[in-house]
């Protein structure tokens, strides 16, 4: 697959695009070396892609 069409790629784009459109509380995070499941394959969709504490305080941060 072309690198123009793949996920972080877009994800970049689309970051770009809405700041420059004035979304200033957007944040892109990119990670590295992480996405694997708990037997060490490989999955750039498993859940150990999250900082856990960071998810944490940002789901408490949105609450009205």
């Amino acid at each position: 697959m072309d690198a123009e069409f793949t996920n972080p790629l877009m994800i970049q784009e689309v970051t770009t695009y809405l700041k420059q459109n004035q979304w200033n509380k957007l944040e892109l995070i990119e990670t590295s070396g992480q996405g694997f499941r708990s037997n060490g394959d490989r999955n750039p969709y498993s859940w150990s892609i999250v900082d856990m504490e960071n998810l944490r305080h940002w789901i408490t941060a949105l609450r009205i």
